[in-house]
């Protein structure tokens, strides 16, 4: 059993839509023991002893939120409940069992949802039918993770809605192939400059050594 510390004092001034979002197992744990406390959005809390809640007490899951919800136990509940599925928001779900089973069932899918969804496998499905694309949510999302959303992007500027979510996008940046082999060449010149300088070959003799055993002359092709 644990209290809620520091806002012990102002409970009267505590958000519990705000804490039913809190992934801190404190918060599902304190939410568990006053259930009177409990929003809708807690549903959607993929903490184990959350979905463990939820599937207990199937009349008191706010159905839009657990379709979300991306805890194995919870998608797998889902998917044998189809009935009880929102597709607007279980399209958006990131699991990969949730994916799946949306391109299973594309006649199902909400696509401005869909279009949002960050799983690698639903941009690969979404690429593979631009059609279906919701064009503002999918350029706007700022969790791609998936190279091949941005390079469809970036071929396709016209397709891009709002500029915001690509611009967060670590794949933007790519390697200045040409500047590179530039510098490794100018920094080449130099190391040669260096070591194949007469004073560097005359201390190597001087020291006793054979020219020919010189280890920085350049190899032989």
């Amino acid at each position: 059993m644990y209290k809620l510390h520091h806002l012990c004092n102002w409970k009267d001034r505590i958000s519990w839509h705000g804490l039913a979002q809190n992934p801190h197992p404190y918060a599902v744990q304190y939410l568990l023991a006053h259930p009177e406390k409990i929003f809708p959005n807690f549903f959607a809390q993929p903490h184990p002893q959350a979905v463990e809640y939820c599937i207990a007490h199937p009349d008191k899951i706010a159905w839009p939120s657990f379709s979300q919800n991306s805890h194995t136990q919870a998608v797998e509940y889902l998917i044998a409940h189809p009935d009880k599925i929102h597709w607007d928001t279980f399209s958006q779900n990131t699991h990969p069992l949730a994916v799946e089973y949306c391109i299973a069932h594309p006649g199902k899918i909400h696509w401005i949802s869909f279009s949002n969804n960050t799983h690698p496998q639903a941009i690969e499905y979404l690429l593979a039918h631009p059609d279906k694309i919701d064009w503002f949510w999918f350029s706007n999302n700022t969790t791609h993770l998936h190279p091949l959303a941005v390079e469809y992007l970036l071929a396709h500027p016209e397709k891009i809605i709002l500029w915001f979510g690509i611009s967060t996008s670590p794949y933007i940046f790519v390697l200045d192939k040409e500047k590179m082999r530039e510098t490794k060449m100018e920094l080449h010149q130099d190391l040669v400059k260096h070591f194949l300088h007469p004073s560097k070959i005359e201390a190597w003799i001087a020291s006793g050594q054979d020219v020919l055993e010189y280890p920085y002359f350049p190899l032989d092709e």
